[in-house]
């Protein structure tokens, strides 16, 4: 990332009005802002830490304010308070509390204000810390701010997902607090511009992705791992990390390999093997037969979800195995632990184990990490929580256990949602950006370590994202990284990567141009108020489920749809593909009704709905999940139609949705008087020739 000043924009100022939310830091800048509001008209009120850290009280003074009208703005400077970093995880997931889950509870109650008050006139969420000016990345980064430098990847989320609000993300050295409270005031009043932006010395700054080639440098690598090297690899068992992990298994190097997937005990590197029941069955409805059989056995009453869920930890346990067993032929001695890097006890034992048993620990490759993705204003905070929590506390683990003087190298697995944002994505990004300001963080207290964060863009491999999905992404012009050049570039940066790079981007798309695209002013480019859409199909409410999918029931007959008698191809009524095709695109339409619908692919019929007779019925399920790769720009929906009693999928379309259309046609328009030709005249036309 390149640091470069620029001047504050002042051809517009922003319509500042209403309720204004400012939660109070321990320098006096949130005073100074608030009354700095006041002055030009601003309601604002002021939000205690003790506020933020409490989820009841906070819903409480929220609800209670509902009487001094919406809420138009909210101003985040809790990031500003400076303070050690915490000794123990409790202090660290207290102040997670406050810099980061309460920033989201206190979105969330006050989404409907902000999106209706961005709408019609002008909204605003400000985020404020002290990472030095530019985010950590002039060697100053101050551990009391690490966990608000995930703020950027929030708001930068938050700005896909709620377009009419302008969002801002700003970083501060430890400048006076009324140069603080100016230059916020400065940015509330700027409607729209860089969502990024920092004050080194008070100079306005900032931050563009710089393309920097590795095959530039020559010469000795600056770090060569060797046969003697013991690494560990969070979340390294199986996946895209394993896959990595290969490269280096030929080395003869010992690996370290930890996640959730329970296999063996800690004490023991090698898994239990699989049983004889199941060993070298592949067939999915096999292996479920196979696993009823085995739950009736157990005296327990089996269910669907039940037996799904002993086939797919079968399989990841089966896929662990073969992963272990790979790298063993490759070279590499290996062992596997089960782990919860969320616990300290389990944490504590793993490194007690490793230091004891090997005296050294020479890498770290940090991939652990989960994903459940859905739209801020929907996700329930203790999604949040599990998700952020599961990369970013097991990373402070890490910090606390670790032992820098005999490490070389702490790879950390990041995202570009976290660098660029990501709609639905907001906990994962926001999780990823701490990591980004923790690896600044470390760089500069581990001076003979080298720290780097790799924000992966998506992956072009099998189960990453779905070939709908990655054509999207190419049309975006964000090209999907194919598997060998990933891996080639994971070797790269360990063999090739300098020390001071702590925040490295891994993928070819137009980073640049989106950060511009979002810097643009606002106040003459307000998003429109789109009319309502009518569904003629969909007389019900759409659901959200607990995944993040949306379902709809119906009872296909002909009462109901009375239509299924115009196409009887059997002799039979019958839904016929252009119905069944226009229910999965209204389906779409509605559950994200801001969108534009953009196109309908991979239309399949694969078991059409034909009632037996004029009294019959189906009952079915509509179910539509958006993929974790949508973004700013356009989002890819699966949808399909399920018969309720057999669970047998009935139609499915991919559906693309954009938000607007960058580029109209225009069309000339004839004054029809100027084209007029009289009669007579045609006809003596007509038998001159």
């Amino acid at each position: 990332m390149g640091a470069e000043p620029e001047v504050l924009p002042i051809s517009v100022v922003a319509p500042l009005a209403g309720l204004f939310l400012i939660t109070e830091d321990e320098t006096g800048v949130a005073n100074l802002v608030a009354q700095a509001l006041q002055q030009r008209g601003v309601k604002t009120v002021l939000l205690s830490q003790s506020v933020l850290a409490n989820s009841e009280q906070l819903t409480a003074q929220v609800t209670a304010l509902a009487g001094q009208g919406p809420v138009s703005g909210i101003v985040h400077l809790l990031g500003l308070n400076s303070h050690p970093l915490p000794e123990n995880l409790a202090d660290w997931q207290a102040a997670t509390q406050g810099q980061i889950k309460g920033l989201v509870q206190l979105l969330k109650l006050c989404a409907q204000d902000l999106q209706a008050v961005g709408k019609e006139v002008y909204a605003v969420v400000l985020g404020a810390s002290n990472l030095g000016g530019e985010f950590g990345r002039n060697g100053q980064c101050q551990p009391g701010s690490l966990i608000a430098g995930g703020q950027t990847g929030l708001l930068k989320t938050l700005a896909a997902e709620w377009p009419t609000v302008v969002t801002k993300s700003l970083d501060f050295d430890q400048a006076a607090p009324a140069v603080i409270a100016a230059r916020i005031l400065e940015e509330l009043l700027l409607p729209g511009g860089r969502i990024e932006v920092g004050y080194p010395q008070n100079t306005r700054t900032i931050f563009r992705s710089l393309e920097i080639p590795l095959t530039d440098r020559s010469g000795e690598p600056s770090l060569k791992p060797t046969q003697d090297w013991v690494l560990l690899a969070t979340g390294g068992g199986t996946g895209i990390t394993a896959q990595m992990l290969a490269d280096l298994a030929p080395l003869g190097l010992t690996l370290i390999l930890t996640g959730r997937t329970r296999s063996v005990p800690l004490a023991s590197p090698e898994p239990t093997p699989e049983s004889d029941l199941t060993q070298g069955i592949t067939e999915i409805g096999q292996l479920r037969t196979l696993m009823l059989n085995q739950v009736k056995s157990e005296g327990i009453i089996p269910t669907p979800v039940l037996v799904e869920q002993r086939v797919k930890q079968l399989l990841k346990q089966r896929s662990l195995r073969q992963s272990l067993d790979h790298l063993r032929t490759l070279g590499a001695k290996v062992e596997y632990h089960t782990v919860d890097s969320r616990d300290p006890s389990q944490v504590e034992a793993l490194f007690n184990h490793i230091y004891g048993h090997y005296g050294r620990l020479d890498a770290v490759v940090h991939g652990a990490g989960i994903i459940e993705d859905k739209l801020l204003a929907d996700k329930p905070l203790d999604s949040f929580a599990r998700v952020f929590d599961t990369k970013v506390d097991s990373l402070f683990l890490l910090s606390r256990y670790l032992r820098p003087e005999s490490l070389k190298l702490l790879v950390l697995f990041s995202s570009i949602a976290g660098r660029y944002g990501n709609r639905g994505q907001s906990d994962y990004a926001t999780a990823n950006e701490v990591m980004n300001r923790f690896a600044w963080y470390l760089d500069q207290q581990w001076p003979s370590v080298r720290v780097v964060a790799i924000n992966w863009g998506p992956w072009d491999s099998e189960g990453m994202a779905s070939e709908g999905v990655k054509r999207q992404l190419r049309e975006q012009g964000i090209i999907p990284i194919p598997e060998v050049e990933g891996r080639q570039f994971f070797l790269n940066e360990i063999y090739y990567g300098r020390k001071g790079e702590a925040e490295v981007i891994a993928g070819e798309g137009p980073w640049e141009s989106k950060e511009q695209e979002q810097a643009r002013l606002r106040i003459v480019d307000l998003a429109p108020k789109l009319p309502p859409r009518a569904f003629p199909l969909l007389e019900r409410e759409l659901q959200l489920q607990p995944n993040g999918s949306l379902t709809l029931s119906h009872q296909f007959s002909l009462l109901n749809d009375p239509y299924l008698r115009d196409y009887s191809p059997q002799g039979l009524p019958t839904l016929s593909p252009a119905i069944a095709l226009e229910w999965l695109a209204e389906l779409a339409q509605a559950g994200w009704p801001e969108w534009k619908l953009a196109e309908v692919r991979d239309f399949q019929v694969l078991q059409p709905v034909i009632l037996a007779d004029s009294t019959a019925s189906l009952e079915v399920m509509f179910k539509e999940i958006a993929s974790s790769h949508s973004n700013t720009e356009s989002i890819e929906i699966v949808t399909e139609m399920v018969a309720v009693e057999t669970q047998a999928i009935l139609y499915r379309a991919a559906v693309s949705l954009r938000y607007y259309t960058k580029h109209g046609h225009r069309l000339r328009i004839l004054k029809i008087r100027d084209n007029i030709i009289k009669i007579e005249k045609l006809v003596k036309r007509l038998r001159n020739d």
